[in-house]
């Protein structure tokens, strides 16, 4: 927080004080856990800390020289130094993420160094392995890349206050909130859900722990009105899965966005608001029809109208701060220490929101864990990035696929889809969004596709592994919240969630949902009309309720409607938008008409 206000260091020195303090943080609750546990492996954790300070200490001493004669031969200590702090990197990584992301570095890594053994275009250039530690470490590159810097200067004090909100007491306002628009719907506690998780993740970003934040309330709640354990952890897993989607902070994958794209963060989350808008009304329209399917009792929480007022400056202010410094041109480092200062600021005015002094502590903990945690990801991902630069892979891996897909677009994006969602099932969303994004992102430009689409198409993929089976991490956490089981609670969180694998061929076919105006307004004005229909008419195909349960010949009706408005989208086809409308009005006549009679027939019997 001193930093974002007095650069006490310059940019490479902050890089890697944020790494030391990271790798010791790990370490070293690495080493106090094992202790606990009287574990023998206990005094491993402490050497690998003691070697994480002795290496980035010699860093902080000397990064001006490393970088200055970044092109020159370095000396053993030097490269034993970088050896060293790219294995404790690794470890690190395996202790805090698994075992994917850090084997897919060694293998990169590998791949760098006997590559040259490789016939063929996959070949490289011969390289040392005095030349490789210094390309991906000494010559103060790959590790200290544009992707560590992005967790230093961009993500970490956000995280801080997304900690902080949440300290001060900020979800129990989402959770008032969510009471008050779950009292206009039948559905109540599973609207108050969407809108809770939905708040709340717009703040921390990360759908993961956005399931155990406000999970622990909400799926017990729509447990209780009437849904099944299944159904109540698919919607806090599909809804918490928006969180990284929604503005005004969206995760670290929209500060990695904004780097690799070179367009700034602000209108990274300016175009993110339609998209994210239509996902959360997706997510309402299933609640809201599936409460109606299952004669949902209306909520029975009462509101406190009270503390929902006074703890409503606590989310609101913030935010308007955040809005108004980016509108103000201010960088991301200053806006989010000015967040900080005013969520604390305001969570002292009250004794009901002032945390004690333990709880306080605590708080810094947890956003230290969490930092440490992004920053040691990224400090592997620079690695790996490093090796495809430097290797070619950067250039080759694009030919590849454009070989494979050649011209076809289409097949273009059900491949990245595929990949996406494989690669988003072992890593953290940023991790895969990077790794898709470096490859796909230049066919798909190429093929014209504008830069924000290709970006917001991988992420989006990316992002929603989490609610995709087999993996499906988002959906393990809410079920075992809900006590269901983990595969149908998947499932049924793909069907809540379907928007997020649906907008991102909308991004591609009709740019203008990212606020990308270039083509005919009348064509824009169908798109647009088409994705709206899409969503819905998929949406009740798939809940299988209107007015009344469909029937299976409806439901297909229902989701051929949605292929024909899909289709639309891609072509822009006035012919196929009034077919659509035709299908999906012959069936909301059906469905109105089978209630009529119904109601009909159970006068006489009541009478």
């Amino acid at each position: 927080m001193l930093y974002s206000q007095f650069p006490l260091q310059e940019p490479l020195g902050h890089q890697n004080t944020h790494l030391a303090f990271a790798l010791l943080v790990i370490f070293v609750q690495a080493f106090l856990s094992a202790l606990k546990q009287r574990k023998k492996i206990a005094f491993i954790w402490f050497a690998l800390a003691l070697l994480a300070i002795g290496s980035t200490l010699y860093i902080q001493l000397s990064w001006k020289q490393l970088d200055f004669y970044a092109g020159s031969r370095h000396d053993a200590l030097q490269l034993s130094v970088g050896t060293i702090l790219i294995t404790l990197i690794i470890v690190a990584t395996w202790r805090e993420v698994g075992p994917v992301l850090p084997t897919l570095a060694i293998l990169f890594i590998l791949y760098a160094y006997v590559g040259h053994y490789i016939p063929g275009r996959l070949g490289t250039s011969p390289l040392s392995f005095d030349a490789l530690v210094s390309k991906l470490c000494i010559n103060m590159e790959g590790v200290y890349g544009i992707l560590l810097s992005v967790s230093a200067v961009k993500v970490y004090l956000f995280m801080i206050f997304a900690v902080w909100m949440s300290l001060m007491g900020a979800t129990d306002f989402f959770s008032e909130v969510g009471k008050v628009v779950g009292r206009y719907f039948r559905a109540g506690a599973a609207v108050t859900a969407v809108v809770t998780s939905g708040m709340v993740g717009s703040v921390t970003g990360q759908a993961a722990a956005n399931v155990s934040i406000t999970g622990s309330f909400t799926i017990p709640a729509m447990k209780r009105s009437g849904y099944t354990p299944e159904q109540a952890g698919a919607i806090e897993a599909a809804a918490s899965s928006g969180g990284p989607i929604i503005p005004p902070i969206m995760g670290i994958a929209a500060f990695i966005m904004s780097a690799m794209t070179g367009i700034r963060y602000v209108k990274i989350i300016g175009v993110a608001v339609i998209p994210a808008a239509l996902y959360v009304l997706t997510c309402f329209l299933y609640v809201i029809l599936q409460g109606a399917k299952m004669q949902i009792a209306g909520p029975s929480e009462k509101i406190n109208s009270r503390e929902l007022a006074l703890r409503a400056p606590l989310f609101l202010v913030p935010l308007a701060t955040i809005i108004f410094l980016f509108i103000k041109g201010r960088t991301e480092l200053f806006v989010s220490f000015w967040a900080c200062v005013t969520v604390m600021i305001l969570g002292l005015i009250r004794k009901e929101t002032r945390p004690s002094l333990r709880g306080f502590l605590i708080g810094c903990v947890q956003a230290a864990k969490l930092g440490s945690q992004v920053a040691i990801v990224c400090a592997t991902l620079g690695i790996v990035l490093k090796v495809i630069s430097m290797s070619g892979l950067g250039l080759l891996l694009p030919h590849i696929v454009g070989d494979l897909c050649g011209e076809n677009l289409d097949l273009l994006l059900v491949l990245t889809a595929i990949v996406a969602i494989a690669l988003g099932t072992g890593l953290p969303a940023a991790t895969s969004y990077i790794l898709v994004a470096v490859v796909i992102a230049p066919i798909m430009m190429r093929l014209g596709v504008n830069v924000l689409a290709s970006h917001f198409y991988a992420f989006y993929f990316c992002n929603f592994s989490y609610i995709t089976p087999p993996v499906a991490l988002a959906a393990v956490f809410a079920s075992r919240l809900a006590e269901a089981n983990y595969i149908k609670t998947a499932f049924e969180a793909t069907k809540v969630g379907m928007a997020g694998f649906i907008l991102p061929f909308a991004f591609v076919w009709n740019p203008a949902l990212l606020l990308d105006f270039k083509e005919d307004p009348v064509l824009i004005a169908i798109k647009l009309a088409a994705t709206v229909l899409a969503l819905f008419s998929l949406q009740v195909g798939v809940v299988g309720y209107l007015t009344a349960r469909l029937t299976t010949a409806q439901r297909i009706l229902s989701v051929f409607s949605g292929v024909l408005f899909l289709m639309t989208i891609r072509n822009g086809s006035l012919t196929l938008l009034l077919t659509g409308l035709i299908v999906m009005g012959y069936l909301i006549f059906w469905t109105v008409a089978r209630v009529k009679s119904l109601r009909s027939m159970q006068r006489p019997l009541d009478r």
